[in-house]
């Protein structure tokens, strides 16, 4: 039985620990995406304005790429603002901008102030991204030393299970599958559920249940 508990907790360790292992892999993979997006942005943008140049070839790959990482800078991708009186509200600023800078291809509206401030607002989001990227390779860098957040966590791949069946046959999609797994009350009963397991198997190696049963017996 004392087995039996040791080899269950290091078994949700090594799961957690792998886990996050590839979560680290998969942000430095973001990470090197978002630094060669806007590095090719950054390199088409000034050729633009500072050789009025307008780079085919470099235009079509920031298209190419455009819907993927519009998607992946999530909230750092959307801007409001105002233009000559008219309110956009939560505008997709690289998609908007990509659509919109090819008005430019014939020296045509290259001052536009609009593109100028999309533009700086693509920039930012990118480097807002990038910023939320390294701060979660860090975290999870942490959390990969930590037996108890990989206890945790392996946990939470157990219990999160049922949700990734029903992904697997199309009922939820995959985005409601992360919600969940990664909510604050799946996070909660992860650490509850360790803490219980970590509890259960040191009385079950130290004194045993039945003992424990009746060292509390006896304080009532």
């Amino acid at each position: 039985m004392n087995l039996y508990i040791i080899s269950l907790i290091i078994g949700f360790i090594i799961l957690g620990a792998a886990k996050y292992f590839l979560l680290q892999i998969k942000i430095s993979n973001d990470i090197d995406e978002i630094i060669e997006y806007s590095s090719k942005f950054n390199e088409f943008v000034a050729n633009i304005y500072s050789n009025d140049k307008f780079d085919n070839k470099g235009y079509s790959w920031l298209v190419s790429k455009s819907d993927k990482i519009q998607n992946k800078l999530g909230i750092f991708g959307l801007i409001s603002y105002e233009y000559f009186g008219n309110p956009y509200e939560n505008m997709a600023v690289l998609l908007n901008y990509i659509g919109d800078i090819s008005s430019v291809k014939n020296n045509m509206f290259k001052d536009n102030q609009i593109l100028v401030f999309q533009a700086q607002a693509c920039e930012n989001a990118f480097l807002r991204y990038h910023s939320k990227l390294m701060e979660q390779l860090e975290d999870h860098k942490r959390m990969l030393l930590n037996p108890f957040a990989c206890l945790s966590m392996g946990i939470r791949i157990i219990i999160s299970l049922p949700f990734n069946i029903l992904n697997s046959i199309g009922l939820i999609s995959n985005d409601s599958v992360e919600k969940i797994s990664n909510g604050f009350i799946m996070k909660i009963i992860g650490g509850l559920l360790s803490l219980f397991t970590i509890l259960s198997g040191t009385i079950t190696i130290v004194v045993g249940w039945e003992t424990f049963i009746e060292i509390i017996k006896k304080q009532f």
